[in-house]
């Protein structure tokens, strides 16, 4: 992915929290492997992380062509996952309940 800064906070910030709802699904149901329901409007999330529904969807799409991740009809499919924790700049160890573990 080949982004100006502005742009990679937009996409990191989507990403991020796209990974951090997978990682606490997958605490719930060890059985998720790379795929998850996730009913959220692209408004819905734009509103969570202060973009608009437009941008939103752009960032899918950027998301989807550089083979990182899907979201459609309700369903998020984690493609690479290595390289999307590293764009999200993801730990998933600071949701762990004791961080020293």
């Amino acid at each position: 992915m080949d982004l100006q800064p502005w742009a990679t906070t937009r996409v990191s910030r989507l990403a991020h929290l796209l990974l951090e709802v997978y990682t606490r699904l997958k605490v719930i149901d060890p059985a998720i492997k790379t795929s998850f329901r996730f009913p959220a409007t692209q408004a819905i999330l734009g509103e969570a992380i202060g973009m608009s529904a437009v941008h939103v969807n752009r960032i899918l799409r950027e998301l989807k062509a550089d083979g990182l991740l899907q979201f459609s009809h309700g369903k998020v499919t984690i493609l690479d996952e290595l390289k999307l924790l590293k764009l999200a700049d993801f730990d998933p160890l600071y949701l762990h309940p004791n961080p020293e573990l």
